[in-house]
């Protein structure tokens, strides 16, 4: 989800993904070294902490150009519905718990319309309740019943941690695992 393929001046063929947990940029890193057999990956990190990945390869761009045109096709199957939706809740998830306040709510952040909608078709393929974000930037978990029904088929990867975003997670979890978290909410 916040990957790219780009084509730049001068047939540079660009495949790169960015993120500030590095969990996620590791993950990517051994994904693309292993499926592609490329060392070739250039990282660099920016001011505001994101670690930008990218690599050039004009097969490579092309074929995953041609994946993503016909993803809603592949994912025809509850597993692979899943899959995808935890790769959406670990790169754009949040978990937003405080027990003071009994407020406990999972968010992920989408400002794609045609997107949003499509994610709230797969939660509901599967079983998973899930509301558009009062901004139609996002969706949202906050029936505690879902909250766990979220851990039992989704949860988010072992090692992604909660991190600093636009304005959010300003709170004491920053920088715990988001299953830590998620497994506080739901005691």
């Amino acid at each position: 989800f916040d990957g790219w393929l780009n084509k730049r001046k001068y047939s540079k063929y660009a495949i790169g993904f960015s993120n500030k947990n590095i969990v996620l940029v590791n993950q990517f890193k051994e994904d693309i070294k292993g499926i592609y057999n490329l060392n070739d990956l250039y990282t660099r990190i920016k001011n505001n902490g994101v670690i930008e990945v990218e690599m050039f390869n004009k097969d490579i761009f092309n074929k995953l150009d041609n994946e993503f045109k016909d993803i809603k096709n592949k994912l025809n199957s509850k597993q692979k519905i899943i899959i995808f939706l935890k790769s959406f809740w670990d790169d754009e998830g949040n978990v937003n718990f405080y027990p003071e306040s009994r407020t406990r709510k999972l968010r992920g952040r989408c400002s794609n319309l045609s997107l949003l909608s499509y994610l709230i078709k797969l939660h509901n393929r599967i079983g998973l309740e899930v509301n558009k974000e009062y901004d139609n930037k996002g969706l949202i978990i906050s029936n505690k019943d879902m909250i766990v029904r979220f851990k039992e088929l989704i949860g988010f990867s072992n090692g992604v941690k909660v991190c600093k975003g636009n304005g959010v997670n300003k709170d004491r979890w920053l920088n715990f695992e988001k299953n830590f978290v998620l497994n506080e909410m739901i005691k």
